[in-house]
């Protein structure tokens, strides 16, 4: 996909699959908003967003909250985000 930069590689992959908790208001026991790059940025680099996203299903720890894991290609396309320098 070339160089993967939030706005048109992570922020629909988020949009898709973390807002629903992690929205302006975090619910469902969210800690943070994930709703803009900074925060975004902030969650990879200090709160484990890729760890979280890595983890097995049944982990208790594994985000989306409940499963299932995200595809490997779309856990691949955090890992080059960081490659490439989390790129707005």
């Amino acid at each position: 996909i070339g160089q993967v930069k939030y706005n048109q590689n992570i922020k629909p992959i988020i949009d898709n699959n973390c807002i629903s908790c992690h929205g302006v208001v975090p619910t469902n026991g969210a800690p943070m908003s994930m709703v803009n790059y900074a925060q975004v940025k902030d969650s990879y680099l200090n709160n484990g967003l890729l760890d979280r996203i890595q983890r097995q299903n049944g982990d208790g720890l594994l985000m989306p909250q409940g499963g299932p894991r995200l595809p490997q290609n779309t856990i691949d396309v955090f890992v080059q985000w960081n490659a490439d320098g989390l790129l707005e």
